[in-house]
């Protein structure tokens, strides 16, 4: 676990990248933050709750507190890990990441798919 806030580190930096492609009200501002992101792992691994440092403030007039979320399966799991995005008074603050069994995880998926297409998808 950091202490302190660091540059992301190359599997952070892929799920950071994942999210900003993500399309929804405010998504411009998101991505200018997550753009220039510090970031502490307070978890551990890939199990984690990623506390972001933002430098570039440009508030994000989001409609959720969770605006952006990913989901992606390891093989042999029958549930996801999931990725979700806070943002907290318009400024990113916290991308958290579990297994939604609870299990602890060893690896990340190669391939997300969008909470958000997910959701559109159910009647």
């Amino acid at each position: 676990m950091c202490t302190e806030f660091i540059a992301p580190v190359e599997w952070q930096q892929k799920v950071i990248r994942r999210l900003m492609q993500e399309e929804f009200e405010g998504c411009e501002a998101v991505r200018a933050q997550l753009g220039t992101c510090l970031v502490k792992n307070v978890g551990t691994n890939f199990n984690a709750f990623l506390r972001l440092r933002i430098f570039y403030p440009m508030p994000a007039t989001v409609l959720k507190r969770v605006p952006a979320g990913l989901a992606g399966f390891i093989d042999g799991s029958d549930a996801p890990i999931v990725v979700l995005l806070h943002v907290v008074d318009r400024i990113c603050q916290v991308i958290e990441i579990y297994h939604a069994a609870g299990n602890q995880i060893t690896e990340l998926p190669a391939k997300w798919v969008s909470l958000g297409t997910l959701m559109k998808n159910f009647p």
